[in-house]
């Protein structure tokens, strides 16, 4: 057989692998979300962004924070939320939501 063999081992290592980089990425965006907290949208302009910009990015890290919450357990979703709408602002080119 030609191409990838999906195997026991194979599933488990690219599982792990996949589940233990989102628990990384959701503790990184915790972090990026507890410095941004500490900081209003005017200090944000001062950093170089506009005000849309500077809300984008708010808007984004408390939905990545929204997500990491949920992902840990200690908070519930009650309706369907798209968390990648401000996040897809800040992805740059070439990547689609």
């Amino acid at each position: 057989m030609a191409g990838l063999v999906v195997s026991k081992d194979l599933l488990n290592r690219e599982l792990g692998t996949a589940l233990r980089d989102l628990r990384a990425v959701l503790e990184h965006l915790e972090r990026i979300r507890s410095w941004t907290d500490q900081r209003t949208e005017g200090d944000l302009v001062t950093l170089g962004f506009t005000a849309g910009e500077a809300a984008d990015l708010k808007s984004a890290v408390a939905d990545m924070g929204q997500l990491a919450a949920i992902f840990q357990g200690q908070a519930t979703l009650a309706v369907a939320k798209d968390f990648r709408v401000f996040a897809s602002r800040l992805w740059g080119l070439g990547v689609a939501s």
